[in-house]
């Protein structure tokens, strides 16, 4: 269905404490970015085109960002201009 969650921004600071165990298992999960990838080694890597992609599927794209204005420029560039949440 179309009202799920398909990306994951996870601010810097609380990155490391947050997404090896806060973000289950690694199924599912891409990540685009080497921040996100090194926190959680079994995260697939994603391309850009994964952050604009409605999977409707169990899986969810994650990218760690440095703050709020990296989190405004992120779904600037991905988001589809009607759904996004922050």
């Amino acid at each position: 269905m179309c009202n799920a969650a398909e990306s994951l921004l996870v601010h810097r600071a609380v990155a490391e404490a947050f997404l090896p165990g806060g973000s289950g298992t690694g199924r599912g999960r891409t990540g685009r970015d080497e921040r996100a990838r090194a926190l959680v080694p079994d995260m697939a890597v994603a391309a850009d085109k994964d952050f604009a992609t409605e999977f409707l599927d169990l899986k969810l794209s994650v990218a760690v960002v440095d703050g709020l204005d990296g989190a405004i420029d992120h779904i600037a560039r991905y988001g589809s201009g009607h759904t996004e949440a922050s």
